[in-house]
């Protein structure tokens, strides 16, 4: 009888071969995720997000082969693998194409996440006076881009000038959630930075460290179609860190639900 490394390696082996025709080599991280997953649809869910949400030329080719018996064998052994190791456990991602607003109004009126902080990824978003209430990221000169992940520039009970902790260092020193709105909004920079602060561990930022308390955990929204019709992706080394890929589909009455807080009938 195998044991379990031996299985593992196998079924590796079989999903890198599920890959090839796409020129595809699945991170280890990617691999321990999908063997994470529970029930093959929630593999097939993921696969299929992963392409589409990193804006992967073969999508659609992917999602017509995750729909094949060779396909649903592969998934229905990763599910049931259990692996005792879980590398990715900080970042869900939750995308609409759709291209406004459902990914926020879903997010915060469902429910899902009610105590959690929200972090606002369009710059410009900031001068409208209607999204005051989200934690908006602004720049000061002396911060580069990725500094405005953890610090906010603002101004002390005195009236000097300071920085203070963003939602995201918030919720790492207290192990709580935050939410990202239209993370792949985010310069690649930030992405980045979200990328080694999903990692895990002790995280440094102008020389100052920051121990990531356990509970710790990223949720990040993201419409992969702009208004002006642009499609935005997002990073795979980001990607590569989600514990799960959802896309969030919302019907007609559930979003005038959720735009105008009442039932339309």
């Amino acid at each position: 009888m195998k044991d379990a490394s031996s299985t593992i390696e196998a079924l590796n082996a079989d999903w890198k071969k599920f890959f090839e025709e796409f020129h595809f080599q699945p991170h280890p991280r990617f691999l321990n995720t999908v063997e994470n997953l529970s029930d093959p649809d929630s593999v097939a869910e993921y696969v299929k997000g992963y392409f589409l949400i990193t804006g992967d030329s073969n999508a659609d080719a992917v999602a017509a082969k995750c729909e094949t018996t060779e396909a649903r064998c592969l998934f229905g052994r990763t599910s049931s693998m259990h692996p005792s190791q879980r590398m990715n456990a900080r970042l869900d991602i939750f995308y609409s194409r759709l291209m406004n607003g459902c990914d926020d109004l879903a997010m915060k009126a469902l429910g899902m996440l009610p105590d959690a902080e929200t972090v606002w990824c369009d710059y410009e978003t900031g001068k409208d006076e209607a999204f005051a209430k989200y934690s908006v990221m602004t720049y000061h000169r002396r911060m580069e881009s990725h500094d405005a992940l953890f610090w906010k520039f603002g101004f002390d009970k005195g009236g000097k000038p300071a920085f203070f902790d963003t939602p995201l260092a918030s919720a790492m020193k207290k192990g709580k959630e935050v939410i990202f709105q239209h993370v792949n909004l985010l310069p690649l920079a930030c992405q980045e930075q979200l990328r080694e602060v999903t990692d895990g561990k002790t995280f440094e930022a102008k020389s100052k460290k920051i121990a990531i308390k356990l509970g710790f955990r990223v949720v990040a929204t993201m419409n992969l179609l702009t208004n002006d019709g642009r499609t935005l992706t997002l990073s795979p080394f980001l990607a590569d860190r989600a514990s799960s890929i959802r896309e969030v589909k919302i019907d007609t009455d559930t979003c005038a639900v959720l735009a105008f807080g009442h039932d339309l009938k």
